[in-house]
């Protein structure tokens, strides 16, 4: 289980921002005790990520760092029943730069967000060779985003031409409908959310 489960931080003071201040929310953290998961699992500190979530003026937005599926898991089967709730988001952040391990469906039925960011390299960065890159890894995955394109009611306007990972090293184009933006793409994203029904995605390029 997370070692700090709905660890909650006060509303922030220090930011001023009456007359509403944003929530801050830590939902998991390190996990200091192996929950039952491999070696490999565990000793992965993607696993590890910190989760928050942050509330502003009615919206919610879900930061999941880089949580692949054990770390999911076991975020899913902490948080259930009613307790569930806070992990519905109007804004994702997309964990481990889109890679296929870290989005699962049971996690965009549980968070129903609107729009989705994921930070991630430009798509050849690193090409042919290079380690730790977004090219070796393939990121992101083409499956993370057909599951997104699948779950997200809002479109991207104007559609977005991209390169997406069939697998580590194999790209291919395809086209981006729906509210879900990346770093790789669009350059900076900034997410300018002023209410549940007042989010405005900005886009460097």
């Amino acid at each position: 289980m997370p070692t700090s489960p709905a660890s909650q931080i006060p509303p922030s003071t220090p930011s001023n921002c009456q007359p509403v201040d944003p929530q801050i929310h830590v939902l998991q953290r390190h996990i200091l005790s192996n929950p039952g998961w491999s070696a490999d699992a565990f000793s992965n500190l993607n696993n590890h990520s910190l989760v928050t979530r942050v509330d502003f003026n009615g919206a919610a937005m879900l930061f999941m760092g880089g949580l692949e599926e054990d770390g999911i898991a076991l975020l899913l089967g902490y948080y259930t029943g009613a307790a569930r709730k806070i992990l519905d988001a109007d804004v994702l952040q997309i964990g481990h730069h889109g890679s296929n391990n870290a989005t699962t469906q049971e996690l965009l039925d549980t968070i129903t967000p609107s729009v989705a960011v994921i930070n991630v390299g430009k798509w050849n960065w690193g090409s042919p060779n290079k380690p730790f890159t977004t090219f070796l890894y393939g990121h992101p995955r083409q499956s993370t985003l057909d599951l997104l394109s699948a779950s997200i009611s809002r479109t991207r306007k104007p559609w977005k031409s991209v390169m997406a990972a069939e697998s580590s090293k194999h790209f291919h184009s395809t086209t981006v409908r729906k509210a879900i933006y990346a770093t790789g793409w669009d350059g900076t994203v900034r997410v300018v959310v002023k209410g549940k029904d007042d989010i405005t995605v900005y886009r460097e390029h």
